[in-house]
């Protein structure tokens, strides 16, 4: 406990400022967000008065925006079972996750061998944040997660994840 309490006082020495500027950013980003800010990248359908589609207004990807209810309980428990097991019981982080991926990647020589993401560190990159592999982009990722928990329930998070993230065809 002694070594890892000096550790951290190293780490909030050398890198303390830089990480509160992180968190700042997160924060910020936090704060601006808006349901809207999940729903950007969608199709448009443009109507005539009468009903009929005029146009169909696409973005790189042809995207419909489902709300919760309309998402089929078997793909929402294929995700949750697939990609974060525990995503109703931490807010945000699953500390544990993110540690083993961290010590693999340390055993790998930083080659990615497995993720410990949550849906909502996941969410946060794929929609505020880049797929740049840093030390920077992950720390905010992780206070971005953390944020968002604050400001969206649970229902919402798993809403605007898999009206986001790419499943190819």
């Amino acid at each position: 406990i002694l070594l890892a309490g000096c550790f951290c006082l190293l780490l909030y020495f050398k890198y303390g400022k830089q990480i509160l500027n992180l968190k700042k950013t997160a924060e910020t980003i936090a704060r601006s967000s808006s349901e809207e800010s999940f729903k950007a990248s969608q199709t448009s359908l443009v109507y005539a008065e009468d009903g009929s589609i005029l146009s169909v207004v696409k973005s790189e990807k042809e995207t419909y925006y489902l709300p919760y209810e309309s998402i089929p309980k078997a793909a929402i428990d294929a995700v949750l079972v697939t990609e974060d097991k525990k995503f109703f019981n931490h807010e945000g982080i699953d500390y544990l996750s993110n540690l083993r991926a961290f010590l693999a990647l340390l055993k790998n020589k930083g080659e990615i061998r497995q993720g410990g993401s949550t849906i909502t560190q996941q969410l946060a990159k794929n929609v505020f944040l880049t797929n740049e592999v840093s030390v920077e982009r992950k720390v905010t990722e992780l206070f971005l997660a953390a944020e968002l928990e604050k400001k969206y329930t649970k229902k919402q998070i798993l809403e605007f994840y898999l009206n986001n993230i790419y499943y190819a065809n």
